[in-house]
């Protein structure tokens, strides 16, 4: 699979499609990390006929949750699909700006974006529970290229909610 990967996206192809189990190698992951193109990893449980919403995570560690904000907001209205951004802190030190950022970037593309900011309901466990038919975008960082183990060690809803197959995720690269 990796050296499919590594032949395909030498052709700099717009778009790569991954099975779950494709992105559970760590040899994988920095594959499609060198690609430089954003990834699909197919859900197990929702058809992207099925999809209803985008989802964004967000929190005072998100790094990069404005850089794929446009690409997000462009997939949503050209799929017809509301927007959901869910913050989750503990102290209800709520991220304002991101919040503003991406409400602006909403009007300015008429696309309304639903914003729930929780200090109670845990993201992963909120997703794993969730029967909304949603798609999940997520920065592809470098930091994803860690070994899973240490993503459970990390804070960042981002990391965890990669080990959730059942809806499908965009990965979107820096």
């Amino acid at each position: 699979i990796s050296q499919k990967i590594e032949e395909d996206s030498a052709n700099k192809i717009g778009l790569i499609m991954v099975a779950p189990s494709v992105f559970k190698r760590n040899k994988n992951r920095r594959i499609l990390y060198k690609a430089n193109s954003p990834i699909l990893k197919i859900g197990n449980n929702t058809r992207l006929s099925e999809l209803e919403t985008t989802l964004i995570f967000c929190s005072q560690n998100s790094k990069h949750v404005q850089n794929i904000s446009y690409s997000l907001i462009d997939f949503a209205s050209q799929l017809k699909l509301d927007i959901k951004l869910y913050e989750f802190e503990l102290d209800e030190d709520y991220n304002a700006k991101i919040a503003t950022y991406y409400q602006n970037i909403g009007r300015f593309l008429n696309k309304r974006i639903t914003i729930e900011h929780t200090n109670n309901k845990n993201p992963i466990f909120w997703l794993h529970r969730s029967d909304e038919k949603l798609i999940q975008f997520i920065p592809l960082e470098i930091d994803l290229l860690q070994r899973r183990i240490f993503w459970l060690l990390n804070k960042n809803a981002v990391y965890l909610s990669l080990n959730i197959d059942k809806n499908p995720q965009m990965l979107m690269p820096m």
